[in-house]
């Protein structure tokens, strides 16, 4: 059985969550499988790193603004994940990476990375799910 959380208390949560995650935090895109947690190093290579301008929160759910599509550093391939962490470079979480159709937490315009061409970011959308 899921274990659920009241609305009260998700929306309590996302607020904490955008207080930890600061103003101008970074969002690293990696091509590999996504670590257990946050507190586990980083695995797979790093595509790029992209600023963001920070989070708003309605609720339950934090939503970035829509960041400059960026060159990405190395060419990749599925899957990706993406790990949020603060301006000082404090691990936040790790988010799931998807096309624009797909259910990740990050929504790419095209999951078809290339050093030549940006990554188009088209949604980052955290939901904590209360009830």
């Amino acid at each position: 059985m899921t274990a659920t959380i009241a609305l009260v208390v998700a929306d309590a949560e996302a607020t904490a969550i955008n207080t930890q995650i600061g103003s101008n935090p970074q969002l690293k895109i990696y091509a590999g499988t996504k670590p257990a947690t946050p507190e586990t190093a980083a695995t797979g290579t790093l595509v790029d790193t992209i600023p963001l301008t920070g989070f708003t929160v309605d609720g339950d759910v934090l939503t970035s603004n829509d960041p400059a599509a960026v060159n990405p550093v190395v060419a990749a391939s599925a899957p990706l994940y993406a790990r949020l962490v603060t301006s000082s470079g404090t691990d936040i979480m790790d988010l799931d990476v998807s096309d624009e159709t797909g259910n990740g937490d990050v929504k790419l315009a095209t999951t078809t990375i290339q050093t030549a061409v940006p990554i188009d970011i088209t949604a980052i959308t955290i939901n904590l799910g209360g009830s």
